[in-house]
């Protein structure tokens, strides 16, 4: 917590005014970087076809993984953190809950039941291929999003048409 305060130019008090421990920075950093993230993906999602999405929300992702470093590294932690778990959950929960309504309002014969375990499973599922996809290098990195892409829409394809 020292180096902390030092780092951000505020005495130690102030800093335990604020934040009792280095979890409670680690969250509060992880909240800003959820609210940025969820507003840019609403934002985009209402902008784009639903078949187009697909690629709008997994370049979104992984822009916000390359640009945003502290995101990336927060996230890599989650499991280590009940706080941060917590979080990522309702993250989770509030992405699906966006994409189910986009799918149940243009595929209303999908089940319910069904359609609201791919909006669990494909944004955790692309997460983690994106979370590995920032630690590569460019050139590769870019070719697992591409594959991303392509099992994505597969997946969304036969969701639909069934």
């Amino acid at each position: 917590m020292s180096a902390i305060a030092r780092q951000s130019g505020m005495s130690l008090a102030s800093l335990y005014r604020y934040f009792p421990n280095k979890v409670a920075i680690v969250k509060a950093i992880a909240e800003r970087h959820v609210e940025k993230m969820e507003t840019a993906l609403r934002e985009r999602l209402g902008e784009v076809l639903l078949v187009d999405a697909v690629d709008v929300l997994i370049e979104l992702f992984y822009e916000f993984y390359r640009t945003e470093p502290a995101y990336a590294a927060i996230w890599s932690g989650v499991e280590a953190m009940p706080e941060l778990r917590e979080l990522d959950l309702r993250e989770l929960y509030n992405n699906a809950r966006d994409l189910d309504a986009r799918l149940s309002e243009e595929y209303p014969h999908i089940p319910d039941e069904r359609r609201w375990n791919a909006c669990l499973a494909v944004p955790r599922s692309a997460g983690s291929v994106l979370r590995l996809a920032a630690t590569l290098p460019e050139e590769q990195a870019r070719a697992l999003v591409f594959e991303l892409k392509c099992m994505v829409r597969a997946y969304l394809k036969e969701l639909i048409c069934e």
